[in-house]
C-alpha cells in the first residue's frame, strides 16, 4: 500500500498525470466524487483544500442571499437550495484553489484535454445505443459540451486531417444533436472571421458545414419515436403537451413534429418566462419547485431545465442573465484559440445542459477566466 503510495505521488510530478486526473474528476456525473478527487488533487499539489478570493466570496454572498428572500416570498421549500450552494461553493472553492496555481500549466492541461476526449469519444463510438454515440453516466447530448472545445481548437488549428479530429468529430455527428450542429457552425464562423487568412480553407470548412447540416438534417434519430420517448411524454401527461403547443405554436412546431427534446426545452422555458420575480428570479434551486406549480406535473428535465439558459433566468432572473454575458464578454480573449474554444463549450452549456455542478461545466468556467489572463498558450500540436 505504501509503494502504490509513493508511486502515485512520483506520477503527480507529470502534469500530464495532474491534467488528466482532474479532466476525469470535471467530467464525473457525481458531486461527491468531484469533492473527493479534487481534496486528493489538491493534497497532492501542496494546496490548500479550498479558496476563496474577495470576488468570489461576493458572488457567492449574493447568490445566497438573494437566493434565500426569493425563495421565501415565493413560498419555496429550502432544501434544494441548502444543498445546491453547499455543493457549488465547496467545488467552486476547491477549482480555484486548483487553477491558482497549476493555470501556468494550460499547455500540459490543453494537450491532455485533447488526448482525454479522443479516448471518451472512442468509447461512445463503441458504446452506441439508438444509433447514438453514449458515454459512461449521462446522456448523448450532454457529452457534447465536454468536446466542443477540441473540437474548435482543432478546427481553429488547421488540425482537421488527423486521426484525433476524425474520432472527435465522429463522435459529435453520432451524438446527433442540434445544438451541436449549431456550435459547429459558429465555430466555422469563428475559422473564417479570425483564422482563415487562405480562400481554399473557406470553401472546404464550408462546404463540411453544408454537409454537416444536410446529413444530420435527414439523420432518423432525431425524429424517432421510440418505446422510451412515448413512455416519457405520457408520464409528462399528453395535456401538458397540448398546452405547449398552443403557447408555442407559431408555424414552426406542431404535435407531430415535436419530439422529446423540444418538448423539454418549450415547457421549461414556459415555467422560466412566467415564474415570479423575473428581475431576481425565484432562487438557487427553484425551478423544479416552479415547474411543479406551474405544470402540476413531475416532467422531462424539470430539475435541471434542459438549458443553462432557461435555468439561469428561472433562478436568478435577468440579473443572472446580464451577470453571466457581462462574465463571457469580459473574459473573452479575441486572438487567443485555447480562451475561444473553451467560450464555444460555454454556449454549449447554456443552450443544452442545466446542470451546475456536473459534466465540466465548472471546470470550464474557471479553465476560460484563467485563460484570458494573458497567459502565453503555445500550440501543442
Amino acid at each position: 500500500m505504501l509503494r502504490l503510495f509513493l508511486y502515485i505521488k512520483s506520477c503527480w510530478k507529470d502534469k500530464f498525470y495532474i491534467s488528466s486526473f482532474i479532466l476525469f474528476v470535471g467530467m464525473s456525473i457525481s458531486p461527491i466524487g468531484q469533492i473527493i478527487g479534487l481534496i486528493i488533487a489538491n493534497l497532492l499539489l501542496k494546496n490548500k483544500i479550498v479558496y476563496f478570493s474577495q470576488g468570489l466570496i461576493k458572488v457567492l454572498m449574493y447568490i445566497s442571499f438573494v437566493s434565500f428572500l426569493t425563495i421565501g416570498f415565493t413560498f419555496q421549500e429550502y432544501s434544494k437550495y441548502i444543498q445546491q450552494i453547499l455543493v457549488i461553493s465547496l467545488l467552486v472553492g476547491q477549482y480555484m484553489s486548483f487553477f491558482r496555481k497549476y493555470r501556468f500549466f494550460s499547455r500540459s492541461l490543453l494537450l491532455s484535454y485533447l488526448d482525454f476526449c479522443v479516448v471518451i469519444c472512442f468509447y461512445s463510438i463503441l458504446n452506441m445505443h439508438g444509433g447514438r454515440a453514449t458515454p459512461w453516466g449521462c446522456e448523448s447530448g450532454v457529452l457534447g459540451g465536454f468536446i466542443v472545445p477540441a473540437l474548435a481548437y482543432l478546427i481553429f488549428n488547421n488540425k482537421i486531417i488527423n486521426l484525433r479530429f476524425f474520432i472527435i468529430a465522429l463522435c459529435g455527428f453520432l451524438i446527433a444533436s442540434p445544438t451541436l450542429n449549431l456550435i459547429f457552425a459558429i465555430t466555422v464562423g469563428f475559422k473564417l472571421l479570425f483564422y482563415s487568412k487562405k480562400s481554399f480553407c473557406k470553401i472546404a470548412l464550408f462546404s463540411m458545414m453544408c454537409c454537416v447540416f444536410y446529413l444530420s438534417g435527414n439523420f432518423n434519430v432525431l425524429n424517432e419515436t421510440t418505446e422510451l420517448s412515448q413512455e416519457r411524454n405520457e408520464k409528462l401527461g399528453s395535456e401538458t403537451i397540448d398546452n405547449i403547443v398552443v403557447l408555442f405554436k407559431d408555424g414552426k412546431f406542431d404535435k407531430q413534429s415535436m419530439n422529446e427534446s423540444t418538448s423539454a426545452f418549450l415547457a421549461n422555458a414556459k415555467v422560466a418566462i412566467e415564474a415570479p420575480s423575473r428581475l431576481f428570479g425565484t432562487g438557487l434551486g427553484s425551478h423544479q419547485y416552479s415547474y411543479i406549480d406551474y405544470w402540476g406535473v413531475f416532467g422531462l428535465n424539470c430539475e435541471d431545465a434542459y438549458s443553462t439558459l432557461v435555468r439561469l433566468y428561472s433562478e436568478f432572473g435577468v440579473i443572472g442573465l446580464i451577470a453571466i454575458f457581462m462574465f463571457l464578454k469580459k473574459n473573452y480573449d479575441t486572438k487567443n484559440e485555447v480562451n475561444n474554444s473553451i467560450l464555444l463549450g460555454l454556449i454549449y452549456y447554456l443552450l443544452r445542459g442545466g446542470q451546475y455542478v456536473l459534466i465540466g461545466f465548472i471546470l470550464f468556467i474557471f479553465w476560460y477566466y484563467y485563460s484570458s489572463k494573458k497567459i502565453i498558450v503555445k500550440k501543442v500540436l
